[in-house]
């Protein structure tokens, strides 16, 4: 069995506080001061319950000093009223009255209040109007027109077109060399888009055309206008009411209204001879000869169908 050795000295002691090592016999710590006696060092909660103890001496004192007080009211108002604060009567001749001007509260004087009164305001009685149909002073297009009493005529002629459903590209004979621009930009009513087409120089007819499609059903037709910027070519106008789009020219359901020579500007082609309309679901454009042997190109801004 071991002995412990009783040779070792006393284990070495530390400060509670701060930990610092504590010398034997040494009282305080010499680094912060603190007591390291166990019996005297109080404990760490004796502040605390030192001030709980002084809030609750506090709180009985004021309680008392509260209940002091209000006996004190209750002595107060059962006493006697003081006989220095009663009046004293005071025996002699009554003192004269005074004689300068007493003064008194000015009189007021109520001042009358008008009767309220509502303002009004004199606002005119409005009509209500109804949007104007007048369109004397502008175009179908929008176009401003000059005379305030009648409309452009080309602007009524442009508000009495038919409508074009599609247009195509005629080229019967399947010319070698051909060259077609979009046949939309012929019945799109805008100048500065053209349906053009471009035939080699050889000296031969163009032989080629545009055809409108007025739609499923034929239409009553008086006139067609070409609108062209290059004009002084040849062309021949053609109708048919037919299911479908005559093949060739020589075909019997193509119709002759007009042969041109020299197609001009804004031209009206009239679509019978006897002035009375004609019925017709496809319309032919077929051009002929070219401006000159050298100038073989042909151009088309605009065709429209009256009715």
């Amino acid at each position: 069995m071991d002995v412990p050795d009783q040779s070792q000295g006393p284990a070495p002691r530390a400060c509670p506080d701060c930990g610092a090592a504590v010398a034997q016999g040494q009282r305080r710590c010499t680094n912060c001061g603190a007591s390291v006696d166990a019996r005297r060092r109080l404990p760490r909660r004796t502040p605390l319950i030192a001030a709980v103890s002084v809030l609750g001496l506090s709180g009985i004192a004021v309680v008392v000093a509260q209940a002091a007080v209000t006996e004190q009211a209750g002595v107060d108002a059962s006493a006697p009223a003081d006989v220095a604060s009663a009046p004293v009567a005071v025996q002699g001749p009554a003192l004269p009255a005074p004689s300068g001007p007493t003064s008194t509260p000015p009189k007021i004087e109520s001042a009358e209040i008008p009767e309220s009164t509502t303002p009004t305001l004199n606002i005119p009685a409005i009509t209500p109007t109804t949007p104007s149909t007048d369109t004397t002073n502008s175009g179908p297009d929008g176009d401003p027109v000059d005379d305030d009493t009648a409309a452009d005529p080309d602007d009524l002629q442009q508000a009495k077109t038919i409508k074009v459903k599609r247009a195509k590209n005629y080229d019967p004979l399947e010319r070698a060399g051909v060259e077609f621009g979009k046949p939309k930009a012929a019945i799109d009513k805008r100048s500065r888009t053209v349906w053009d087409v471009n035939v080699p120089a050889d000296g031969e007819p163009f032989n080629v055309g545009i055809v409108l499609d007025l739609g499923d059903e034929a239409k009553k037709v008086a006139e067609l206008k070409i609108s062209t910027p290059t004009p002084k070519f040849g062309a021949v106008i053609y109708r048919a009411d037919s299911a479908e789009i005559p093949a060739t020219v020589d075909d019997k359901e193509w119709k002759l209204v007009s042969s041109l020579e020299t197609v001009s500007d804004d031209v009206t082609v009239p679509m019978s001879e006897d002035g009375d309309t004609k019925w017709a679901r496809y319309i032919l454009v077929f051009l002929t000869t070219p401006i000159s042997p050298d100038d073989t190109r042909a151009a088309i801004s605009n065709l429209e169908v009256l009715p």
